[in-house]
């Protein structure tokens, strides 16, 4: 048994659009082949699947973000990527889904908004408050980066920031968003410590955290 960060993301988007474009699997393979979270042609390959295939389902894996750390070029313009192709109002919900997991640790608030879109148009649907929790718990525990696994990998201490992400929560009167939240911080409040204030509420969200077998 292994205890681990289980990203519902990949697991409720499974229906997601699937294609059998040979440039977008070439391109796919290269990029999960990558020992680097860094460099340009890995850079050149998601630019290319964002921009030819922002629908295509592998966009959910953590692998095909770009981190403003490691690559502050090649994240902006992804920025400008997912910019251009969300800002219809009928983007397709697998787009904004997509978007959304690539923004989930670099601009939560771009993604909550995202996800809020695509709920508006999807009402019905618990993959979106679930995701939004996703996000807040995220932000909650300073999680900057995940790996390939959706393991926690870095985190930035910031406790004023996640005192104002905790204040939002509390506020919140969405119930789903908060469960999610709840179940969510459970795992990353082990592996990252946050100090102050914030540290005790975000225990009283936590649950004990999910054990899956690998």
């Amino acid at each position: 048994m292994v205890t681990r960060w289980v990203l519902v993301t990949v697991i409720l988007s499974s229906g997601f659009a699937q294609t059998s474009d040979p440039e977008l699997q070439q391109r796919t393979a290269a990029v999960r082949s990558s020992t680097t979270r860094g460099g340009e042609a890995r850079r050149a390959d998601i630019l290319w699947i964002i921009e030819h295939h922002p629908e295509a389902a592998v966009l959910q894996e953590p692998i095909f973000t770009i981190a403003p750390e490691a690559d502050p070029e090649g994240y902006a313009r992804a920025r400008a990527l997912w910019q251009k192709v969300t800002k219809q109002d009928d983007t397709p919900l697998a787009v904004l889904s997509n978007a959304a997991a690539f923004f989930i640790s670099s601009d939560p608030h771009f993604a909550l908004d995202l996800l809020r879109r695509a709920r508006a148009l999807d009402a019905s649907n618990v993959m979106w408050p679930a995701r939004m929790g996703q996000v807040y718990a995220f932000a909650i525990t300073g999680i900057s980066a995940v790996n390939r696994n959706g393991l926690p990998m870095a985190a930035k201490q910031d406790p004023a920031a996640v005192e104002k992400w905790m204040s939002e929560l509390l506020a919140s009167t969405d119930a789903a968003v908060i469960a999610s939240a709840a179940t969510a911080i459970g795992m990353p409040m082990r592996v990252i410590t946050v100090t102050g204030r914030s540290t005790r509420k975000a225990s009283a969200l936590s649950t004990p955290p999910r054990s899956v077998s690998r």
